[in-house]
């Protein structure tokens, strides 16, 4: 009985988000914030991956009198999306990816709080109720894990969105590095909190790490 109580929170949760963000992919228009960034970024490594340039570190020509963006800004959110148009032939256009992907990475985090709940011990139901109010972490105005950091009518914060993704798994991989000493996948998994947003990097990766590489040794 518990499992199925759990399955329709999370089912009310993931469909409360599906139904209550939907407007953001059927608009066919780019947000006036960041999201123009990110969209120009994305661009800029699909042109390198299609003239077989290092797409890791392109040159931005377009902005003031150039840049090298990805030398120093959180990357992998726009090279998952370069690399995905580039293998299905551009089929799909990429502001349509970040669209679709902001979409869902904020429809379906409530089951990575879950996930991570679950994994450093929580019964199910308490990982479910977990999830069921996790979307409801905001800030005011803050940049925070809350919808307006990310949606059309926020800040478009595209690169955080990702991190926001990632940071409970992270975290609760992180744990097993302290519980267990098996530093090698909790590294891995926090290191890409670290490349995905500053934002999220000071609480998912320096303590745990250290915690864990001391456990290891």
């Amino acid at each position: 009985m518990t499992r199925v109580i759990v399955a329709v929170v999370l089912l009310v949760a993931v469909a409360f988000n599906l139904v209550l963000l939907y407007p953001e992919i059927t608009s066919g228009i780019v947000a006036k914030n960041d999201a123009v960034m990110h969209l120009l970024l994305a661009q800029m490594a699909v042109e390198a991956i299609e003239h077989g340039r290092n797409f890791t570190d392109p040159w931005q020509g377009t902005m003031n009198l150039g840049f090298p963006f990805f030398h120093y800004y959180q990357h992998l959110p726009h090279l998952l999306v370069a690399l995905f148009h580039v293998v299905t032939f551009g089929v799909f256009p990429v502001a349509d990816l970040i669209r679709w992907s902001t979409y869902l990475l904020l429809s379906l985090f409530p089951l990575t709080i879950f996930w991570s709940l679950r994994r450093v011990g929580f019964d199910d139901l308490t990982a479910g109720m977990g999830a069921l109010v996790a979307p409801l972490a905001a800030t005011d105005s803050l940049f925070g894990f809350g919808y307006a950091s990310y949606t059309f009518l926020g800040f478009g914060l595209y690169s955080q969105l990702w991190a926001m993704a990632l940071f409970a798994p992270a975290i609760a991989l992180g744990y097993g590095v302290i519980r267990d000493g098996r530093i090698f996948l909790g590294d891995i998994a926090l290191g890409r909190v670290v490349d995905v947003s500053p934002d999220v990097r000071v609480y998912g990766f320096h303590q745990p790490r250290c915690a864990g590489t001391r456990r290891g040794r």
